[in-house]
Protein backbone atom coordinates (compact mmCIF):
# COMPACT_ATOMS: atom_id res chain seq x y z
CA UNK A 1 0.00 0.00 0.00
CA UNK A 2 2.75 2.49 0.92
CA UNK A 3 4.63 1.76 -2.30
CA UNK A 4 1.51 2.39 -4.43
CA UNK A 5 0.81 5.66 -2.64
CA UNK A 6 4.40 6.78 -3.19
CA UNK A 7 4.31 5.83 -6.89
CA UNK A 8 1.01 7.68 -7.41
CA UNK A 9 2.38 10.71 -5.57
CA UNK A 10 5.51 10.74 -7.74
CA UNK A 11 3.45 10.53 -10.95
CA UNK A 12 1.14 13.37 -9.90
CA UNK A 13 4.09 15.50 -8.81
CA UNK A 14 5.84 14.97 -12.14
CA UNK A 15 2.67 15.83 -14.11
CA UNK A 16 2.06 19.01 -12.13
CA UNK A 17 5.64 20.24 -12.45
CA UNK A 18 5.72 19.48 -16.19
CA UNK A 19 2.45 21.38 -16.56
CA UNK A 20 3.91 24.37 -14.72
CA UNK A 21 7.03 24.32 -16.86
CA UNK A 22 4.95 24.22 -20.04
CA UNK A 23 2.69 27.05 -18.87
CA UNK A 24 5.64 29.23 -17.86
CA UNK A 25 7.27 28.72 -21.28
CA UNK A 26 4.08 29.86 -23.03
CA UNK A 27 3.76 32.84 -20.68
CA UNK A 28 7.34 33.84 -21.39
CA UNK A 29 6.40 34.29 -25.05
CA UNK A 30 3.79 36.93 -24.19
CA UNK A 31 4.47 40.41 -25.53
CA UNK A 32 2.48 42.13 -22.75
CA UNK A 33 4.70 42.16 -19.63
CA UNK A 34 1.84 43.03 -17.23
CA UNK A 35 -0.25 40.17 -18.54
CA UNK A 36 2.75 37.83 -18.38
CA UNK A 37 3.43 38.77 -14.75
CA UNK A 38 -0.21 38.16 -13.83
CA UNK A 39 -0.32 34.81 -15.63
CA UNK A 40 2.99 33.72 -14.06
CA UNK A 41 1.74 34.42 -10.53
CA UNK A 42 -1.56 32.69 -11.29
CA UNK A 43 0.23 29.60 -12.66
CA UNK A 44 2.50 29.40 -9.62
CA UNK A 45 -0.42 29.75 -7.16
CA UNK A 46 -2.40 27.09 -8.99
CA UNK A 47 0.61 24.78 -8.94
CA UNK A 48 1.14 25.28 -5.22
CA UNK A 49 -2.52 24.47 -4.63
CA UNK A 50 -2.22 21.35 -6.79
CA UNK A 51 0.76 20.20 -4.74
CA UNK A 52 -1.23 20.67 -1.54
CA UNK A 53 -4.09 18.71 -3.13
CA UNK A 54 -1.82 15.75 -3.81
CA UNK A 55 -0.62 15.68 -0.22
CA UNK A 56 -4.20 15.74 1.07
CA UNK A 57 -5.39 13.09 -1.42
CA UNK A 58 -2.59 10.66 -0.66
CA UNK A 59 -2.95 11.12 3.10
CA UNK A 60 -6.68 10.55 2.81
CA UNK A 61 -6.18 7.40 0.74
CA UNK A 62 -4.01 6.03 3.51
CA UNK A 63 -6.48 7.09 6.21
CA UNK A 64 -9.39 5.51 4.32
CA UNK A 65 -7.62 2.19 4.65
CA UNK A 66 -6.61 2.64 8.28
CA UNK A 67 -9.22 4.79 10.08
CA UNK A 68 -12.37 5.86 8.24
CA UNK A 69 -13.47 8.24 11.02
CA UNK A 70 -10.24 10.21 10.82
CA UNK A 71 -10.43 10.05 7.02
CA UNK A 72 -13.85 11.71 7.07
CA UNK A 73 -12.61 14.53 9.32
CA UNK A 74 -9.54 14.95 7.15
CA UNK A 75 -11.73 15.10 4.04
CA UNK A 76 -13.84 17.86 5.60
CA UNK A 77 -10.64 19.79 6.39
CA UNK A 78 -9.56 19.49 2.75
CA UNK A 79 -12.92 20.67 1.43
CA UNK A 80 -12.81 23.68 3.77
CA UNK A 81 -9.26 24.51 2.66
CA UNK A 82 -10.23 24.25 -1.02
CA UNK A 83 -13.17 26.58 -0.42
CA UNK A 84 -10.96 29.11 1.40
CA UNK A 85 -8.41 29.00 -1.41
CA UNK A 86 -11.06 29.64 -4.03
CA UNK A 87 -12.50 32.58 -2.06
CA UNK A 88 -9.13 34.09 -1.14
CA UNK A 89 -7.41 33.77 -4.49
CA UNK A 90 -10.49 34.01 -6.68
CA UNK A 91 -9.81 30.94 -8.77
CA UNK A 92 -11.34 27.47 -8.79
CA UNK A 93 -9.59 24.51 -7.28
CA UNK A 94 -7.05 23.11 -9.70
CA UNK A 95 -7.23 19.41 -10.46
CA UNK A 96 -4.45 17.78 -12.46
CA UNK A 97 -3.05 21.09 -13.64
CA UNK A 98 -6.23 22.35 -15.30
CA UNK A 99 -9.00 24.62 -14.13
CA UNK A 100 -12.48 23.10 -14.26
CA UNK A 101 -14.94 24.79 -16.64
CA UNK A 102 -17.34 27.18 -14.94
CA UNK A 103 -20.19 24.72 -15.47
CA UNK A 104 -18.29 21.91 -13.72
CA UNK A 105 -18.44 21.38 -10.00
CA UNK A 106 -15.26 21.40 -8.00
CA UNK A 107 -14.51 17.82 -6.94
CA UNK A 108 -14.28 16.95 -3.29
CA UNK A 109 -11.51 14.79 -1.93
CA UNK A 110 -13.78 11.76 -2.03
CA UNK A 111 -14.40 12.35 -5.76
CA UNK A 112 -10.69 12.43 -6.58
CA UNK A 113 -9.34 9.54 -4.52
CA UNK A 114 -7.46 7.03 -6.65
CA UNK A 115 -8.46 3.42 -6.13
CA UNK A 116 -6.15 0.42 -6.04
Amino acid sequence: MDKKLAEDFDLHLKDIMMGLSSRLQKIQESKDQNEADHLRVKAILETKKSLLDICFWKANEYLDKTDSTVAEIYSQMYNNLASLFEKAVGMPTVIGGSIPNSNQTTPTMRDTTISN
